[in-house]
C-alpha cells in the first residue's frame, strides 16, 4: 500500500476541465487524496472509471481494480452513497492500513 509508483504513474486528480488538483503516488496516498477532494472531482473520475483502471494498469491489481470498478458503478447509479469511504474499506481489506 505504500509502494510508490515511478514518475508518471501517479493517479492526477482532475477537474472536468483537466486541471490538476492533486496527486497520488501510492495506494496509501491515493487513499488520503481520495478522502479529501472535493465530490465533484470523484465524479468525474468514477463516471470514467479512472479509478480502477488506475489500480489495474499501475498496480496490476486485477481483483481490487474490480472491486473499485464495481463501486464506481455503483456511485454513477446512485446506489452507494459514499465512494470515498468504500476505496478505503476495499484498499484497507487488501493491503491493510498503510502508514
Amino acid at each position: 500500500v505504500d509502494s510508490v509508483v515511478a514518475p508518471g504513474r501517479e493517479f492526477l486528480f482532475r477537474s472536468s476541465h483537466g486541471r490538476v488538483l492533486a496527486s497520488a503516488n501510492s495506494l496509501q496516498s491515493f487513499r488520503q487524496v481520495a478522502g479529501t477532494v472535493p465530490g465533484d472531482i470523484l465524479t468525474h473520475h468514477a463516471g470514467r472509471g479512472d479509478f480502477s483502471r488506475w489500480v489495474r494498469d499501475v498496480f496490476g491489481d486485477t481483483e481490487l481494480a474490480r472491486q473499485i470498478g464495481k463501486a464506481e458503478v455503483r456511485f454513477q447509479r446512485g446506489e452507494l452513497a459514499d465512494l470515498r469511504a468504500m476505496i478505503d474499506i476495499l484498499i484497507t481489506a487488501r493491503y491493510g492500513g498503510g502508514s
